[in-house]
């Protein structure tokens, strides 16, 4: 592969690692993983789907490496495919989500970004957020505008994140960037392990646009899985990441403001 095609797959690996944030308020060191564990059940009660349901839908199995497994999916009319991984996290969940919520630290686990913030909060488990992303020359820069909502299940001890993107009056395009678009993303966390850890399972069928080749586009699209949910697991393990309370409240049992029943997560997006 050209060094340019290096470059840019690099590239496109950050533009799609956006979008983990919640709704409610970035060279991969070999770190300890936990073994990924196949689908299976939280207290008899099924939690996610078992690979011959996911192949089911359509998913091809890819691989599996340091704990990550990595299935890929062609996408009709799309010109990329879409990708699921899934692994284990040796933290709760409610440090996970903290992870994933805080846009203040994704730059530091997310590869070439360069700005996340909110635009605007919707309700307590809903906002619009916006992500730029650096890229090498002569690839032009992107940025996303989307949608972030969450879902809480105690039955399930899960927490799910759906994304897609949309249009904002607060964020016209702009001369730096490509304006890329999620079609859909999907990040479902289960609390397993008596609570101690987390496993993670994340969809995602995202295109950069602009005049990135599609080869180039889903060469990527094994690592992009394994680079994300690594990134995620080293954040996790840093002191200084606190448990996000409203996750911890809300599986402890206690009041949430805004947030009164379990909720299923509805996404629009195609």
């Amino acid at each position: 592969m050209s060094k340019l095609n290096s470059v840019s797959v690099a590239f496109l690996s950050s533009v799609l690692l956006l979008g983990t944030s919640l709704a409610a308020h970035s060279e991969d060191a070999k770190t300890p993983q936990a073994e990924a564990k196949p689908a299976s059940a939280v207290s008899g009660v099924k939690a996610w789907p078992t690979d011959e349901e996911v192949a089911a839908e359509g998913w091809e199995y890819s691989n599996d490496d340091d704990g990550v497994r990595v299935w890929r999916r062609d996408v009709e009319g799309s010109r990329v495919v879409a990708f699921r991984g899934e692994t284990v996290i040796d933290a709760p969940i409610a440090k996970v989500v903290s992870v994933l919520d805080d846009t203040s630290r994704r730059l530091e686990w997310v590869h070439s970004a360069k700005e996340t913030r909110k635009i605007r909060q919707v309700g307590t488990l809903e906002r619009v957020e916006y992500n730029h992303t650096g890229a090498p020359w002569p690839v032009r820069d992107r940025d996303f505008v989307y949608l972030a909502k969450i879902a809480l299940d105690r039955t399930l001890k899960q927490v799910r994140i759906a994304i897609h993107s949309v249009a904002d009056e607060a964020m016209p395009e702009a001369d730096c960037c490509v304006r890329g678009e999620i079609a859909k993303s999907l990040y479902i966390l289960t609390s397993v392990e008596n609570g101690t850890k987390t496993h993670i399972t994340v969809e995602v069928n995202a295109d950069p646009k602009g005049a990135i080749p599609k080869f180039i586009a889903n060469i990527f699209q094994k690592s992009w899985p394994r680079k994300t949910l690594l990134g995620v697991k080293r954040q996790v393990q840093k002191e200084d990441v606190k448990p996000l309370k409203m996750v911890e409240d809300y599986f402890e049992g206690k009041p949430v403001a805004g947030v009164d029943t379990p909720a299923v997560v509805k996404t629009t997006a195609k």
